[in-house]
């Protein structure tokens, strides 16, 4: 209940400027779901004046005209609401991208060089993306569909409460097959997005990197590892569907069958009289559409944990640490370099530092080399001092000045930084 409440949170902070387009789109879904059960009405009274013998030419063509402005009415209403909903839709996609932009741009840059670029390929553009079409569809669809059943098994129960209870004779398999379908769909879909994010993330890497793959003849163990990668996300994909399919099929099946109770108990009514050959008749037709809403909504709860897992990860990346800057800059007047005590952690944890104590000074105007074994620490020394992070404890100053006092900009013109692995941004 927590993750549920917290990603519905996070989605309503990105959706601030666009309730009222949501709610508008909701009372449209819902003038649409009543619109509709108009002309089932209609047809009915129709029926039951024929029966009857009642009619009129006048009074059937009133019916029909009732119907029919009804009918336009839910197309329109359904319409306005869809449109509305891919509106909101795609603006909270637009301020969840810029949010990320805008987010990456305050990081340290080691966070986001410790990123893989498939990682952040597949955050920006296709988990993003999965939010847009169960958003714009849930929001009129969902909430139409199951006023809809509502209405309907309502409508039937004031007819007749037994006719109504026989609509709901399938629904205990259906429960128990469903409810199979769902056991362990946590842990499952975990493992499923873990898988396809490794297999987006190889697929991006090797795409990005075919030409150095090509030049240094590395194509052999690339292409396995891109392999590897897709046949993990087919194996788990298809040993999830093995295990569900059976069980899938029995609820889709069974849950449709409404008239398993709706057609012998019906006719047991008319038989003793206690119900008439309109009401049967409509109770039929309307059975028909009381389930299928249902069974509709059952194929978002996959879209409901794509959109979970899609803002959780959005989530982790706003909630990253960010560069802390200073309210008031200051200028060195001169170039010396130096290490006053310090400590760093990737993990900001003070008990699992790479070095601690460390002070040296870095004269300008001299060239300065830092010599140690692999690992030991060097390049992280040099990137300290362009601020690819910040110190865990201790500091370092240029000509006097912390490097956090120094404003950005000013830091990147006067540390220039190349790395054994080159990371550079589009467009630099």
């Amino acid at each position: 209940m927590n993750n549920q409440t917290n990603w519905i949170k996070i989605l309503s902070g990105f959706a601030s400027d666009s309730k009222w387009k949501i709610m508008l789109s909701i009372l449209l879904s819902i003038i649409s779901v009543f619109s509709g059960l108009v002309p089932y009405w209609a047809v009915f009274k129709i029926i039951l004046m024929m029966i009857n013998n009642t009619y009129t030419i006048n009074s059937i063509m009133v019916y029909i005209f009732i119907a029919l402005i009804a009918y336009i009415s839910q197309v329109c209403c359904f319409g306005a609401s869809t449109m509305l909903s891919h509106i909101t839709a795609y603006e909270i996609l637009s301020e969840i991208r810029k949010k990320l932009a805008q987010k990456l741009m305050r990081l340290p840059l080691g966070v986001v060089e410790s990123k893989k670029i498939g990682e952040l390929k597949n955050i920006f553009v296709d988990k993003v993306e999965t939010i847009e079409l169960p958003l714009a569809h849930m929001i009129p669809e969902v909430i139409g569909n199951l006023l809809l059943s509502a209405a309907i098994f309502l409508y039937i129960m004031l007819i007749d409460w037994r006719m109504a209870s026989a609509l709901l004779v399938t629904i205990p398999i259906s429960i128990f097959a469903f409810k199979k379908v769902m056991s362990g769909f946590n842990e499952t879909y975990a493992e499923q997005m873990k898988s396809n994010n490794y297999m987006n993330s190889a697929i991006v890497e090797f795409i990005e990197g075919i030409e150095v793959i090509k030049t240094f003849n590395q194509s052999q163990s690339s292409y396995k590892k891109y392999k590897d990668a897709v046949d993990n996300y087919k194996i788990h994909t298809l040993n999830w569907f093995k295990n569900t399919w059976g069980y899938m099929n029995l609820g889709a099946s069974v849950l449709p069958s409404t008239f398993l109770g709706i057609l012998p108990v019906g006719m047991y009514l008319i038989s003793i009289n206690q119900l008439n050959y309109a009401e049967f008749f409509l109770c039929i037709v309307l059975s028909l559409g009381v389930v299928a809403p249902i069974k509709n909504f059952t194929n978002y709860v996959n879209h409901l944990k794509s959109i979970q897992y899609a803002l959780t990860e959005v989530n982790q990346i706003l909630s990253l640490e960010e560069l802390v800057l200073s309210t008031k800059f200051k200028k060195p007047q001169h170039y010396e370099i130096a290490f006053n005590n310090v400590g760093f952690s990737y993990n900001k944890d003070k008990d699992d530092l790479v070095f601690k104590h460390l002070s040296f000074t870095v004269p300008e105007n001299n060239f300065t080399a830092i010599v140690g074994a692999s690992g030991s620490g060097k390049s992280t020394i040099a990137k300290l001092i362009s601020r690819y992070w910040d110190v865990t404890s201790g500091e370092i100053t240029i000509g006097g000045i912390n490097i956090k006092d120094i404003e950005s900009k000013q830091l990147n013109d006067l540390v220039g930084f190349v790395g054994q692995d080159n990371f550079l941004l589009n467009l630099t």
